[in-house]
């Protein structure tokens, strides 16, 4: 298996447990730890946390519906 980014640190799988834990969605996860959406799902679902999804607050946005013109 070939390994495509950085290796996860203890740090890092604790952050993400609290992230999830305190009810965080995949882009805040993603964005505190400088890590992939797909990244942080997979390695939350590897450690046991609760489910990381789009039915946690990720959802498709369009740049129309962020424009207030």
């Amino acid at each position: 298996m070939r390994m495509h980014g950085s290796v996860w640190t203890d740090d890092d799988l604790k952050r993400l447990a609290a992230i999830v834990t305190a009810g965080g969605t995949p882009l805040r996860a993603s964005a505190a730890l400088r890590r992939s959406i797909a990244a942080c799902r997979n390695q939350a679902k590897k450690i046991g946390t609760p489910k990381i999804g789009p039915e946690n607050g990720l959802t498709n946005v369009t740049l129309g519906a962020c424009s207030k013109n």
